[in-house]
């Protein structure tokens, strides 16, 4: 299992409600475009209704009669659906949280109990748990060399020059200070 925690942020905002996660708020937005597309649908037959349109208003229109007729109303209404897609997953904010699972399937048809031939089971391999996590990083060698590259571009400074300048200010201010502390 793999769980992978992505930063909250402005540009690319998330959330980490289980109703809202981003697979409903996909499947809700798809459904409800499916919906309208099957009630605003113009055409002489319709496919038989299926969960995702089952209270959708589809009652005056007769049930498709030949294979043609109905593959032609399915090829039509897919494609008004499946063309917003991709526009639904920009609208609907990703999970903060996501865990995805790895798994190879192996079948084997040994059977453990005799009288129960359906049984399945499940045996694990690995238990391996990886945890990943975003977090902001600031380098301190990347800041300084940002900050002395801005200051060395734009004032004219560089680290030597700034040094100069202290010990020019310190032999200035506070020269009586240091001479007789020499001179002990």
């Amino acid at each position: 299992m793999k769980e992978t925690t992505l930063l909250n942020s402005n540009d690319f905002p998330c959330i980490d409600i289980e109703d809202a996660s981003f697979v409903n708020c996909v499947f809700q937005k798809t459904k409800e475009n499916f919906k309208r597309a099957y009630a605003a649908w113009k055409t002489a037959c319709s496919i038989p209704q299926s969960q995702i349109v089952e209270d959708a208003e589809t009652s005056n229109v007769p049930l498709c009669t030949s294979k043609v007729d109905s593959d032609y109303a399915k090829d039509v209404l897919m494609k008004e659906v499946l063309g917003k897609v991709g526009s639904f997953v920009q609208e609907c904010p990703r999970d903060c949280t996501t865990r995805t699972y790895q798994i190879k399937e192996r079948q084997d048809f040994t059977t453990f109990d005799q009288t129960n031939l359906s049984s399945a089971y499940f045996i694990w391999q690995t238990t391996n748990y990886v945890q990943e996590k975003e977090y902001y990083i600031y380098d301190v060698t990347t800041i300084v060399g940002i900050v002395g590259g801005s200051l060395g571009l734009f004032l004219g400074l560089s680290c030597r020059g700034v040094l100069d300048q202290v010990i020019d200010l310190v032999w200035t201010h506070y020269p009586r200070r240091i001479q007789t502390n020499l001179k002990k």
